[in-house]
């Protein structure tokens, strides 16, 4: 069973539309933060790659808040060049760390493609274990802030030519352990048709890197 709904939490421009999807099992379960493509190219919470992930994590008693960036669906605002999505994001992240019962420790983030962008972004202001799918260019110097010892694992599509291998090396390079790298064959940034299989990746990721932080 599931407690699936919509909530909105509070954020700098106003409030964020969100969804939960929590299993009910009735023990304490772990969280991620799932961030959509880009606002300005149709990316909502109700991306097809954005739900796959939802699904794969509950099927593993893995909690989800997916959230709409400012000015998509009920969230306030407007897009603001990821400097406001990043807020938005990390919104999220305190709506869940403040909730009675969700311990700090207990919460991941994912992101696709601009989510992707922005998720990774959070890990300089929390040691957060990160799945990123589609993560397109970024500024190299973010890996600056990072928290050394943050896991990360990264979905790329086999012909997806927007990955930047060699920003993500100085990340790498700064971390404790060598992120994950699952290459997705025949397919390119849009992931069509191996959704599930994504989502799979996300769901093996996160229940391991909850494990290694539980004990």
């Amino acid at each position: 069973m599931s407690s699936l709904n919509t909530i909105l939490i509070p954020g700098k421009a106003g409030t964020i539309e969100a969804v939960l999807n929590q299993p009910v099992t009735g023990i304490d379960v772990n969280w991620v933060v799932i961030c959509h493509p880009h606002p300005l190219m149709g990316g909502d919470l109700n991306n097809l790659l954005v739900q796959a992930i939802s699904k794969h994590l509950f099927e593993n008693n893995i909690s989800t808040l997916a959230l709409n960036f400012r000015g998509v669906g009920l969230s306030s605002g407007s897009y603001d060049n990821g400097i406001g999505e990043l807020e938005d994001a990390l919104s999220a992240i305190e709506y869940l760390k403040n909730s009675a019962g969700i311990d700090h420790c207990k919460i991941g983030i994912a992101g696709y493609s601009f989510g992707a962008q922005i998720a990774l972004k959070t890990t300089c202001y929390y040691n957060m274990s990160a799945f990123l799918v589609g993560l397109t260019k970024f500024d190299t110097e973010i890996y600056r802030s990072i928290t050394p010892s943050t896991k990360l694992s990264l979905a790329i599509g086999e012909y997806d030519n927007k990955f930047n291998s060699e920003s993500f090396d100085s990340i790498s390079s700064h971390l404790f352990t060598k992120p994950e790298i699952n290459v997705i064959r025949d397919t390119d940034h849009f992931f069509s048709g191996k959704e599930g299989l994504v989502g799979s990746f996300a769901s093996n990721f996160f229940i391991n890197s909850f494990l290694y932080r539980d004990n």
